[in-house]
């Protein structure tokens, strides 16, 4: 437990430094050199001038460039992780270049793309890079607690540019000293880093008794799991007997299915041989069904041809029987039309007839008359002759009674000329009469005829 309770701290060095120098200059810690050597011309020859990454072309680093380069940033992040996946380390402590990397790390551990929890940092003469190539990662706000140590008189990175970095985390904790661009080691500063340090040592402390209660708790659980399982096992023991026992049952199981599926078999070859010989039987019967479908189906067209030639027969007879009905109504109507002509003519005769009685009863009434008239007129003609010779001398009286004789001669010539004009007038309407009546009569034969004819 004590081991575990040491807090383990990640030194990072600045520019033109190495893991060897930091520590010299603040003691006993973790300490990763850079994996990029720099190439100023002022190092020693006993110091190897290393740095996390380059902001210039010919590998060479300033905290003031305003770049676009970060020429092996990414290996030295894979340095780091590797250090931190050989010692988990707690905290992060950089220096200069090494506190600006620190921040960078913090920024990647929050954003997923570093595998390991930064618990806090330490950052002396810290600056925010001025790379392009870093921009995405010092736009987040960094929830870390952290400690920023800047050197009022500090030229190589002003006081401005640390208290940039600072203003990029959560509540920083920022202390300042009379120096320059180094890692202070006596006065309040030193004090700061000590209170600082020790304040994470407690909340270590307090996350370690934390986990030693989630040990106990799960050494509790495990001893369970324990219980559990030897209790587990006798029962897979006896499941185990059992599960022989079920096997020798269920062999004995398999052998006898075994032969009864080969009986089955054998029975299902039979039953394939008897089907393929009824599958043989069913194409003749499906062939001789064919045919005689087909067969079938010829004799239905032409079942179906005499259905319609029928059919436009049948049509056929129904319009001459239709004109026939027609015809046969419209004879009706002649012959009701004729029978009514017939019926008129009939009583039109019988009126003729009996005025031709009346003209011959009148006819021979004339004849009488005339006769009567002819032998007056004789009787005139005599007593006309006597009264001549009688009355000689009284021509006036004579010529008075001759005009009467003349009109008297003269209005029986009348009605006899009258009564001839009649009566041929009443002979020639008697002969239309019967002309009519024997035409209506042959007309109404003549269509009677070819009304019979035609059914």
């Amino acid at each position: 437990l004590m081991e575990s309770s040491k807090l383990k701290i990640l030194c990072l060095h600045g520019y033109r430094q190495n893991a060897n120098a930091f520590r010299a200059k603040t003691g006993s810690m973790h300490y990763v050199d850079a994996p990029h050597f720099s190439n100023h011309s002022d190092n020693d020859a006993e110091t190897e001038a290393r740095s996390w990454w380059f902001s210039q072309e010919n590998n060479r680093f300033s905290s003031k460039d305003i770049t676009d380069l970060c020429t092996g940033f990414q290996e030295s992040v894979d340095a780091i992780d590797n250090a931190f996946q050989q010692h988990k380390f707690d905290g992060i402590l950089g220096f200069s270049q090494g506190a600006c990397m620190a921040s960078l790390i913090c920024s990647l551990s929050l954003q997923g793309k570093f595998q390991h929890r930064i618990r806090f940092a330490i950052l002396i003469s810290g600056f925010v890079s001025k790379s392009s190539g870093h921009i995405t990662l010092q736009q987040q706000e960094l929830n870390i607690p952290s400690l920023h140590i800047v050197g009022q008189a500090d030229e190589i990175v002003p006081k401005e540019m640390s208290l940039a970095l600072a203003n990029r985390f959560v509540s920083p904790h920022v202390v300042e000293h009379d120096g320059g661009h180094y890692v202070p080691s006596k006065g309040p500063t030193r004090e700061a880093l000590k209170s600082f340090i020790q304040q994470k040592f407690h909340q270590n402390m307090s996350d370690i008794i934390t986990l030693k209660n989630e040990v106990n708790h799960w050494k509790s659980v495990a001893e369970s799991f324990k219980n559990n399982f030897a209790t587990l096992k006798e029962e897979y023991n006896d499941f185990q007997a059992e599960s022989r026992e079920l096997e020798a049952e269920l062999e004995a199981q398999l052998d006898q299915t075994e032969k009864k599926n080969s009986d089955l078999m054998r029975h299902n070859q039979q039953l394939k041989m008897e089907c393929n010989g009824l599958r043989t039987k069913l194409e003749c019967l499906q062939n001789e069904n064919r045919k005689q479908v087909t067969m079938l189906e010829e004799e239905l067209n032409r079942l179906r041809v005499e259905r319609d030639e029928l059919h436009r027969y049948v049509r056929e007879l129904e319009q001459v029987n239709d004109h026939l009905e027609r015809a046969h109504r419209e004879a009706e109507v002649s012959l009701e039309d004729y029978d009514r002509r017939l019926n008129e003519a009939i009583e039109r005769n019988a009126l003729l007839e009996s005025e031709l009685d009346e003209k011959d009863a009148l006819r021979a009434h004339i004849q009488r008359l005339k006769e009567e008239t002819r032998d007056l007129k004789q009787e005139l003609d005599v007593k006309g002759r006597i009264e001549q010779t009688a009355y000689v001398k009284n021509s006036r009286m004579s010529e008075s009674h001759i005009p009467n004789g003349d009109v008297k001669r003269v209005s029986l010539r009348k009605p006899l000329e009258r009564s001839t004009s009649t009566g041929e007038v009443n002979r020639c309407s008697a002969t239309t009469s019967r002309l009519t009546a024997f035409t209506i009569l042959t007309d109404l034969w003549r269509r009677a005829g070819r009304t019979k004819s035609k059914k």
